[in-house]
């Protein structure tokens, strides 16, 4: 049981630091589509009711890949430091 659950060595942390800087790389792309989203909207004077559901996905997408950089980030450094 310890060989399939037991801890991993250090090595592995590297995985969370690769997991960390694509989820950055995915918060930077979603945040600037966002924006070109949000200065294309406000140019074109669409409505926002036509936009809303694209709004809403633009949005959430930036968020969960923020919380998921922040996720992996935390868990590099509690690997790291154990």
């Amino acid at each position: 049981m310890n060989s399939l659950f037991g801890p991993l060595p250090e090595k592995y942390c590297n995985i969370f630091l690769v997991l960390s800087s694509f989820s950055l790389f995915i918060f930077a792309l979603f945040s600037i589509l966002l924006l070109f989203f949000v200065i294309n909207m406000v140019l074109k004077k669409n409505t926002l009711k036509n936009n809303l559901l694209y709004l809403f996905l633009l949005t959430n997408s930036v968020i969960m890949s923020f919380v998921s950089y922040i996720l992996q980030r935390l868990l590099y450094n509690m690997c790291k430091n154990n």
